[in-house]
């Protein structure tokens, strides 16, 4: 749990909480910007050198890159079929901006 909003950012990486050489905690910053129990636990970590940056992934298309068309199959793939007797599916597009569906979409 983060101390304060004052004290993070929007975003922020592992990377950004180790050592300059990426070895391990930087401890004063797990202190800066997390309550005590979860400085400590995040110190439980073990760290593990990696000769790779941090990046952003989407895990929803061949290039891991996010796009709209990306994102509008995955949310075709999670709505409901067909009905038989309907002969069309909804869109499901209708209530994108306050659908849970989207965030669980957009969240993974």
């Amino acid at each position: 749990m983060p101390l304060s909003p004052e004290n993070q950012s929007n975003f922020l990486v592992v990377s950004q909480l180790l050592t300059s050489d990426k070895s391990r905690w930087d401890e004063s910053k797990l202190y800066e910007l997390f309550i005590e129990d979860s400085a400590k636990a995040i110190k439980r970590i073990l760290v593990k050198v990696s000769q790779w940056e941090d990046n952003w992934l989407w895990l929803k298309s061949h290039n891991g890159k996010h796009s709209v068309k990306s994102t509008y199959k995955e949310i075709l793939a999670l709505s409901d079929p067909i009905e038989p007797d309907q002969g069309y599916a909804p869109s499901p597009f209708m209530d994108v901006i306050n659908s849970e569906q989207l965030n669980d979409v957009i969240a993974t």
